[in-house]
C-alpha cells in the first residue's frame, strides 16, 4: 500500500505519520519494528518514492503530487503508520527526501527521521521554536527559527553549514530554494535572498512583516506581507516588478499556475492576479463563517483549492474555485481549523479535528471526510 506522510499536533506535541493525503508525500518503504520513542503499527508494501522537498513540493507551490499510486479507490484505506512525541508543538510542515522526513518543533529542534519507521536520524538544536517548514536541496536542509536565524544543515548528519541572522523571528516562513538561492521572509519587515552555498545576503527588500513562504515562476519571486500586499520581485536582483493590494494581511503562501498567482488574505477572500503585471483577474466574495484565508492554495485540474479558518469559533471550510473565473465549484464544511490542501489524482485533501459534513455542490469531486484529528491550535500557517 502506498504511503503519504503527514505531521500533526495532538495534545501539544505528537508527530504522526499518517497514510493519508494531508501533505501528499507519497511512496516510501515498509514499516519495521518501532524504534525508541516511536510507536509503529502495521506493515506497508513498498510504494512510490516521490520526494516532497519543500513546502508544497515545487517552487511554484501548486501543491500537486506526481505520485499516481494514491487514488480515490485506495485513499480510505490509509491508517496510522507511526508516531513520535517531540518536546513542543509542531507547526512545521514536513519535507520528505530520500526516505527521510525533516521538520521543526517548538522544542527548538530540527528533526530528521526515518520516513518508514520514525527512528530519529539526527536533531539540531536552534535558539528558538522552529515553526518554519524546511526545504531540502543538494544535500542541505534550509530552515528558519524564532531565534531570528536561517540555518543550512547537512541533510545526512545535521551538522551546521551556515546560519544567517535576521532582525526578527522566522515564524512559519518556509524557505524557498531555487537556482542556488534561498528566499525567506522575517518579522523584521524584510524579505531576503541568500546564497544557498554560503548564506551570504544577495539582496533584501523592506516588505513589512512576512509570515508565510514565497513562490517562484519564470524568474519572479512572489510573497505576501502584513502590508496587505502581494509582492513580485526579480529573483536575481530583488527589483520590485509590481505589488497588488488586498484588504488585510497576506499570510498565505502564494501558488503560481498558468500565468496566474493565487493567494489568500485575512480579508476573508482568495485572490487571482496576473503573474506578469499584478492585474487583478478575480477575487472571491467574503467567505462565510471563519473565512480567514491563511492556507496556501493548491492548483490542479482547472481548480484552485483552499481552506479557511483560524478564528473563534474555529469553523472551517474547504473550497474549490474555477481557476480562470473564480466561480465556486464546491465547498466542504469542516468542524475545526484545517491545514493547506494538496491534490493528487483529482482528489483534494486536508485535515480537520472532527468528522465533517459535505455542503451540497455542483461537482462530483470528493474531499476527504472524517479523518484523524488535529487540535485547533495546530499549524497556523500553510501546511503542505
Amino acid at each position: 500500500m502506498p504511503t503519504a506522510f503527514a505531521v500533526r499536533r495532538s495534545f501539544g506535541t505528537l508527530v504522526t505519520a499518517i497514510l493519508s493525503l494531508s501533505f501528499l508525500v507519497a511512496g516510501l518503504l515498509s514499516v519495521g519494528r518501532s524504534p525508541a520513542g516511536a510507536q509503529a503499527s502495521g506493515t506497508l508494501a513498498p510504494g512510490a518514492t516521490a520526494d516532497w522537498p519543500q513546502f508544497h513540493s515545487t517552487p511554484d507551490r501548486v501543491g500537486v503530487s506526481t505520485d499516481t499510486s494514491i487514488t480515490v479507490a485506495n485513499v480510505d484505506e490509509f491508517a496510522l503508520a507511526w508516531s513520535y512525541k517531540t518536546g513542543g508543538e509542531v507547526w512545521s510542515s514536513p519535507a520528505v527526501v530520500g526516505g527521510t522526513v525533516y521538520f521543526g518543533s517548538d522544542d527548538t529542534k530540527v528533526y530528521a527521521m526515518d520516513a518508514a519507521t520514525g527512528a530519529i536520524r539526527w536533531t539540531f538544536t536552534t535558539g528558538g521554536a522552529v515553526r518554519s517548514s524546511p526545504a531540502v536541496a543538494n544535500g542541505t536542509v534550509y530552515v528558519g527559527s524564532n531565534d531570528k536565524k536561517v540555518y543550512a544543515l547537512n541533510a545526512s548528519t545535521g551538522a551546521k553549514i551556515w546560519s544567517f541572522a535576521t532582525g526578527g523571528q522566522l515564524t512559519v516562513s518556509a524557505p524557498l530554494v531555487v537556482n542556488g538561492k534561498v528566499y525567506v521572509g522575517s518579522t523584521d519587515k524584510y524579505f531576503y535572498a541568500l546564497d544557498a552555498n554560503t548564506g551570504a545576503k544577495i539582496w533584501s527588500v523592506n516588505t513589512w512583516e512576512v509570515r508565510a513562504g514565497a513562490a517562484f515562476a519564470n524568474g519572479t519571486v512572489y510573497v505576501g506581507s502584513d502590508k496587505k500586499l502581494l509582492w513580485a520581485f526579480d529573483a536575481n536582483t530583488g527589483a520590485t516588478k509590481w505589488t497588488a493590494s488586498t484588504g488585510n494581511w497576506v499570510r498565505s503562501t502564494p501558488s503560481v499556475s498558468g500565468g496566474i498567482v493565487y493567494v489568500g488574505s485575512d480579508d476573508f477572500r482568495l485572490y487571482a492576479f496576473d503573474a506578469s503585471t499584478g492585474a487583478l483577474k478575480w477575487k472571491t466574495g467574503v467567505l462565510p463563517q471563519s473565512g480567514i484565508v491563511r492556507s496556501s492554495p493548491a492548483v490542479a485540474n482547472g481548480l484552485v483549492y483552499i481552506n479557511t479558518g483560524e478564528t473563534t469559533p474555529m469553523d472551517s471550510h474547504e473550497y474549490a474555485f474555477n481557476a480562470l473565473t473564480g466561480v465556486q465549484v464546491w465547498n466542504h464544511e469542516m468542524a475545526d481549523y484545517a491545514t493547506c490542501p494538496g491534490t493528487a489524482r483529482r482528489r483534494a485533501a486536508s485535515r480537520t479535528r472532527r468528522p465533517s459534513r459535505t455542503v451540497p455542490s455542483t461537482s462530483d469531486r470528493r474531499t476527504t471526510g472524517s479523518t484523524p484529528s488535529r487540535t485547533p491550535q495546530a499549524i497556523r500557517s500553510g501546511i503542505g
